[in-house]
């Protein structure tokens, strides 16, 4: 009961992130490349993500499930680890126009 459990936290996660992604890439460029402006939607912030990482932390003797896991994380785009990458390409771009 307990595997079946995680499995299916598995699956959640995995879908609340391919969720993410497909709202902020790929849903654009289909609306755009349709002639339609597209709307900002809001996906499912930071749970997707965090819910795999403890699936990988937890199947991590399962290589292949867990990083299968941490890879869909990495899409998340709703996920910690892009708010602070695009924290620091912020800073980034803002320092060069600065210079």
């Amino acid at each position: 009961m307990y595997s079946v459990t995680l499995y299916l936290l598995f699956a959640l996660g995995a879908w609340i992130c391919l969720l993410n992604f497909y709202i902020s890439f790929i849903r654009t460029s289909l609306l755009t490349a349709l002639g339609r402006s597209p709307r900002r939607v809001s996906g499912f912030p930071l749970f997707g993500s965090f819910v795999l990482a403890i699936i990988a932390a937890t199947f991590w003797e399962k290589r292949g499930l867990a990083l299968t896991a941490l890879a869909i994380a990495a899409l998340d785009t709703g996920g910690i680890h892009w708010f602070l990458g695009s924290l620091l390409w912020q800073s980034l771009v803002s320092r060069n126009e600065h210079d």
